[in-house]
């Protein structure tokens, strides 16, 4: 022999690599024509390949894109629809089924297609739940759109009885049950999720929270029951418990669920001061403020929790202890106005009037164009009829605001109320002139200068007040004959 065999078997293998190249199949030639953008070569290349090779997967996918390259997307999802039947239960086929139908936006076939799709690969002996669960996912969104609430609630019950683990859909559907008030479904959804994760208490906790938005009280309070007994210390649950007996008015049976939770969350002062209400709203008045007292205790710089405290003794008549635990807040907060008003207030009410007064001085020593304190303080003579010093004190006032009218009345009341009228007399004079277009200012000045027996003068002001407005000429002049019958009259009322 000339050659060896090895040289032989290469000249051969080497030959039909170049007829490979040169003749190359029909698969092949389909796949050049396509490449080059030659459209109708390909489709017919490929067509002639399936009719000696039917359902080759690779070819029946290049025909299908050059079906849906030329502008044909029905006949390539017919064509991969065939494939997918021909293969029965292949995912992979379904999918790009379903994905051309969507290019294709021939959305009925597609909703068709995606039920029968799930009906075989949910008959897999192995069944992949994520892979069910996506394609009713998109059932259930493409429903939405399309506002096919029976679609809707066809995707949702198959989900339901599916029991698959995608999280978030799971919380998609249910928010979008409630969005549409359909409750008992809702409540359905949830009791399967509370059975299906009995180690999760969320879905328990969502159960409570939907009949609270029912105003289902009972339901909720039954449901927060089970759910505690399957987790007796879950803080979220027993604050559920708690809320719902605060609604119900059953304050008394939430105390020991508030103490559990003051021990699991100590940091969390809401349950002690939730405790104390609860406690002084059911008589137990002293405890209540034990527990108050006690959480004031675990942070002294909590304003809120020493006004809770303050607030039990005042409101309940304790008005000693009340006095006492102000004394000791402005210690601690000086500048506090509500805690210097109250503590005046409790004085006041206690008959303690000198305390108070003592208190507003020194504050108002530090203070002196503080408006609100001069008033309580004028305002505190007043009621403890020390004349000389309300005045005084409403004096201040004036020079403080002088445009404040009740602060002027205040002071022209009190010196009526003293029959102190020439006093009466000079703050009213002042008064009409820097308010001169009142009447009532007028009509009292007058008044009190015939207390004073200065009828002449209290008729010059008159005509002057009424030239003023604009009076009659004739009214004007008319004599003040009927004067004197009136010098014991009270003054006008209304005052500045």
């Amino acid at each position: 022999m000339i050659f060896r065999w090895s040289q032989v078997v290469s000249f051969f293998a080497a030959l039909a690599v170049v007829g490979w190249l040169v003749f190359p199949s029909e698969y092949f030639r389909g796949q050049m024509h396509r490449d080059e953008g030659d459209r109708s070569l390909s489709i017919a290349f490929y067509s002639d390949y399936l009719s000696r090779h039917p359902y080759h997967k690779g070819a029946m996918h290049a025909l299908a894109q050059a079906y849906e390259n030329a502008a044909r997307p029905e006949e390539a999802a017919a064509l991969l629809e065939a494939f997918y039947r021909h293969r029965r239960g292949d995912g992979e086929a379904g999918r790009e089924v379903l994905d051309i139908l969507d290019r294709a936006k021939m959305t009925e076939i597609a909703k068709a297609f995606r039920w029968e799709l799930f009906a075989d690969l949910k008959a897999l002996p192995v069944v992949d739940k994520n892979q069910l669960e996506g394609l009713l996912y998109e059932a259930f969104q493409q429903a939405t759109t399309q506002q096919d609430a029976a679609g809707v609630d066809k995707a949702l019950q198959a989900l339901s009885e599916l029991g698959g683990s995608g999280r978030g859909y799971r919380e998609e559907l249910l928010r979008h049950l409630l969005s549409r008030r359909d409750f008992s479904k809702a409540l359905a959804f949830l009791k399967d999720e509370a059975a299906r994760k009995p180690r999760d208490p969320e879905p328990r906790r969502m159960l409570v929270r939907v009949h609270r938005f029912m105003n289902d009280q009972s339901g909720a309070l039954a449901s927060a029951q089970e759910g505690l007994r399957a987790f007796p210390n879950d803080p979220e649950l027993l604050s559920e418990r708690v809320d719902i007996r605060f609604k119900m008015n059953r304050c008394s049976e939430a105390i020991p669920d508030l103490k559990t939770l003051m021990a699991l969350q100590p940091k969390n002062s809401s349950w002690s001061g939730n405790l104390g209400a609860c406690l002084v709203k059911t008589g137990r008045l002293i405890e209540g403020i034990r527990v108050y007292e006690e959480s004031l205790k675990g942070d002294p710089s909590d304003e809120q929790r020493w006004r809770t405290v303050i607030f039990a003794y005042s409101d309940h008549g304790l008005h000693p202890e009340a006095a006492a635990w102000l004394e000791r807040y402005l210690k601690k907060f000086p500048d506090s106005a509500f805690g210097l008003d109250l503590l005046v207030y409790e004085y006041e009410i206690m008959d303690r009037r000198d305390e108070a007064a003592n208190l507003l001085r020194r504050h108002l020593a530090r203070h002196p164009k503080d408006p609100a304190r001069l008033r309580a303080l004028a305002s505190l003579m007043f009621n403890a009829n020390r004349y000389e010093q309300a005045a005084a004190a409403y004096e201040a006032l004036i020079a403080l605001q002088p445009q404040d009218k009740q602060a002027w009345n205040d002071l022209i009341h009190l010196h009526n109320d003293h029959r102190a009228f020439p006093e009466m007399a000079a703050v009213l004079k002042r008064y009409r002139k820097r308010f001169p277009d009142e009447p009532n200012a007028t009509d009292q000045y007058v008044y009190v200068l015939r207390r004073l027996g200065q009828r002449a003068k209290a008729v010059s002001v008159m005509r002057d007040y009424l030239s003023r407005v604009g009076a009659p000429a004739l009214f004007q002049a008319q004599p003040s004959t009927d004067s004197a019958k009136h010098d014991g009259a009270a003054p006008p009322k209304g005052g500045g």
